[in-house]
């Protein structure tokens, strides 16, 4: 059992889906990128030599600090990087797929997609060849286990075909990348412009915008340097004329609601286009459960919800996202770092150079001090000592 482990990592809790979704040897071409993949890999890179192991919430050693990559896929299994090749292991190190592999991306038990000797293919977590290693790209389709989409290795003229679980060809794609998600539709991309296909390979929004995210009811684009909302049909919910655009959710935790900018001032839309809260803000965060950070021009911050109303004055230096009903804050000239709860009250003390709450489970704060990292509990007890360069991920 992992319960109660710490993992060494630096970007498991940044991951998009966005960015595990299509696989191919374009993958680390930043022209093909969308925002979300190019910020990710810029992150990746910039962290390429750091190394991760895990210890559990008493600083026992579990795996050592040897890794290049540690990322949980299920409450025992780990997908790891040794020596530049990925495997899949067991939390205590006992290995169930070789490091073998250039890049392995786990979807399920029956869907692990791998990429070995600059060619893509799928396997199962026994190490069974699913899908034989020799396709220049692939990409699962809802279910992942039944359809496939792949493009042939050596043709010039090489297009995604889709392929059922038996290899038979199903239909095949004038598009220069097909990205999978969470959803039965498919993100087409042709001369660097995004849009929409279902399950059956049917386009219902040609490939007209520079950024797509598809959701489960709708989609955020981008066109040019404007964004918008609309739904899986390509209807228009929300124009595309706003410079931000961040989905949040309402005081339930269900409510679409979107964060967006206008003119330079920020304010709040639901998905009908109605305006919550009016265009007259510096900035404005992401909504957790109807609550978030708004700044003004003096470069102070407060929390806002979202009927409009300020629920403290402007005195913060920044508010991080609410999670669990906490936030991350500083306050001060010198900038020192506390946590407060959706009320502006003080949960951990303003004596910190840095804290952060989104990271952990249990109501655990990473925090530093003295240029080292440690964990406290909400009553500010420590946890973890302070004395490592990185900790980031709980889990289990």
């Amino acid at each position: 059992m992992m319960k109660g482990i710490i993992l060494l990592i630096i970007f498991c809790f940044l991951l998009p889906p966005a960015y595990a979704q299509y696989f191919d040897n374009y993958e680390d071409k930043e022209e093909y990128m969308t925002d979300d993949e190019l910020s990710l890999k810029r992150f990746m890179d910039s962290n390429a030599g750091t190394r991760y192991g895990l210890r559990d919430n008493d600083n026992n050693e579990i795996l050592p600090v040897i890794y290049q990559m540690v990322y949980p896929i299920s409450e025992d299994t780990l997908s790891l990087k040794f020596d530049g090749k990925h495997g899949i292991s067991l939390s205590d190190g006992t290995n169930i797929i070789p490091f073998i592999y250039d890049r392995l991306i786990y979807i399920n038990n029956r869907c692990i997609i791998v990429k070995k000797d600059d060619l893509w293919g799928m396997i199962d977590i026994d190490n069974n060849i699913i899908v034989p290693i020799k396709y220049e790209a692939i990409a699962p389709i809802s279910p992942p286990n039944e359809v496939r989409l792949v493009k042939e290795k050596g043709k010039i003229d090489s297009k995604w075909k889709m392929r059922d679980k038996k290899g038979k060809l199903k239909s095949y794609f004038d598009y220069d990348r097909i990205s999978t998600g969470s959803t039965s539709y498919s993100m087409s991309v042709k001369d660097n412009k995004r849009g929409l296909i279902d399950s059956l390979g049917r386009e219902i929004i040609p490939p007209l915008y520079s950024d797509f995210v598809v959701y489960e009811n709708f989609i955020v684009a981008r066109q040019d340097n404007l964004y918008g909302v609309l739904d899986l049909n390509g209807n228009t919910l929300i124009p595309v004329e706003y410079t931000r655009m961040l989905k949040g959710r309402g005081y339930d935790g269900n409510i679409t609601i979107f964060t967006a900018c206008k003119d330079g001032k920020y304010g709040l839309l639901n998905i009908k286009n109605e305006v919550l809260i009016p265009f007259e803000y510096d900035n404005m965060g992401y909504f957790e459960n109807g609550i978030s950070d708004v700044g003004n021009s003096n470069y102070k911050y407060a929390i806002i919800n979202q009927d409009g109303e300020l629920i403290t004055p402007f005195k913060y230096n920044h508010i991080e996202t609410f999670y669990n009903g906490i936030a991350a804050t500083s306050i001060g000239s010198s900038f020192s770092h506390g946590v407060i709860d959706t009320e502006g009250n003080q949960i951990i003390p303003f004596v910190y150079r840095s804290t952060n709450v989104d990271l952990f489970d249990e109501n655990l704060v990473q925090a530093m001090k003295d240029d080292k990292y440690g964990i406290v509990n909400l009553q500010n007890e420590v946890i973890i000592p302070f004395e490592y360069d990185f900790i980031y991920y709980f889990t289990y």
